[in-house]
């Protein structure tokens, strides 16, 4: 969290340099040049460090977390036969293999990606709060707040839309994979019998699902990447 907050400051003063660039060299000031040039390379480098340094940070985080998750996620799946009562008898959870591989991958990555942001947010929203508070008075920060209020609106109403589509289409990822690798594991029997038309049907209308999610997905997502380019701007 330390060095998200150093990025952030470092941030800060990064925004101040063409500023101060601007002034010297209308002013021909030389030596004001020299130390805006050496304040600028410090700002620029200790930018670098921290982010790297964050990303070290998230990467260590995501690695230790996955381990965790996946460790204890073995430990209850090979208890006993859970294993076998998963995949054969009881299909409440539907491609384990991929809820333990890829999606708790996924959920980590993406967790160590939020976490810093969410915990540091608070304090940076209070500081521009308070600036902008100072600029414009009670106006500024109501205005923003209501803004931020009605995006969020917006946002979770299509969000609420799009995040069903995006579940089944993990399910349908899974599924497809899921028979390929039927197939591989199965390739001698398939080929004794002759199904390799019957398996290439099955395929196909797996792919035909999992396509047509997918397609749902990304009409969806238009809307969503307007509101967010409109925010952007």
């Amino acid at each position: 969290m330390l060095t998200q907050s150093a990025v952030e400051y470092n941030i800060y003063l990064a925004g101040l340099i063409p500023s101060q660039f601007i002034y010297v060299l209308d002013t021909r000031d030389m030596s004001g040049f020299k130390r805006a040039l050496w304040m600028s390379t410090v700002t620029v480098i200790s930018v670098s460090i921290c982010k790297s340094a964050g990303l070290l940070v998230s990467g260590l985080l995501y690695v230790r977390g996955r381990g965790l998750i996946v460790r204890r996620l073995h430990q209850l799946y090979f208890r006993g036969i859970n294993y076998y009562h998963i995949n054969v008898t009881d299909h409440s959870i539907d491609n384990p293999d991929q809820r333990m591989t890829q999606d708790v991958d996924k959920f980590c990555d993406q967790m160590t990606q939020v976490l810093p942001n969410v915990i540091l947010s608070p304090a940076i929203i209070a500081y521009y709060t308070y600036k902008t508070f100072q600029s414009m008075g009670y106006l500024g920060p109501l205005c923003i707040y209501a803004y931020f209020v009605a995006s969020s609106v917006v946002n979770k109403l299509l969000v609420s839309s799009i995040a069903p589509m995006v579940v089944r289409q993990e399910k349908l990822e899974g599924d497809f994979r899921y028979h390929h690798t039927q197939v591989r594991s199965n390739a001698e029997s398939i080929a004794f019998y002759r199904g390799g038309k019957i398996e290439a049907e099955k395929s196909n209308g797996l792919l035909k699902a999992l396509l047509q999610t997918q397609l749902s997905v990304v009409h969806w997502q238009f809307p969503l990447n307007c509101k967010t380019i409109i925010i952007l701007l």
